[in-house]
């Protein structure tokens, strides 16, 4: 499964779109989890994550979301508050 992630970098600072490479919920779980605290040292998430990212301005984010044309949403920004969830409840941990 291919999965495209809403991204909110430290509440509203850069929106994103991304697309990570892994394929299933638990590998990206599980390298979102791995990479976070990485976050902190090079303060992009397009560097810390793997995958394709794409900057979003307000607009293109509010047409994702309100299109549902996304799998789950994240927040970035330090290692205790960002998180993330996928649309489908069954993915979740």
């Amino acid at each position: 499964m291919k999965f495209r992630i809403l991204v909110d970098e430290e509440y509203g600072y850069r929106l994103w779109l991304w697309e990570p490479e892994q394929e299933n919920a638990g590998d990206l779980y599980e390298h979102f989890d791995d990479r976070i605290e990485y976050l902190m040292k090079v303060n992009d998430p397009s560097k810390c994550f793997s995958g394709s990212w794409e900057p979003l301005t307000d607009k293109e984010w509010k047409e994702i979301r309100e299109g549902g044309t996304y799998d789950g949403s994240a927040h970035v920004h330090c290692p205790d508050t960002s998180q993330l969830y996928l649309r489908d409840n069954s993915l979740n941990y």
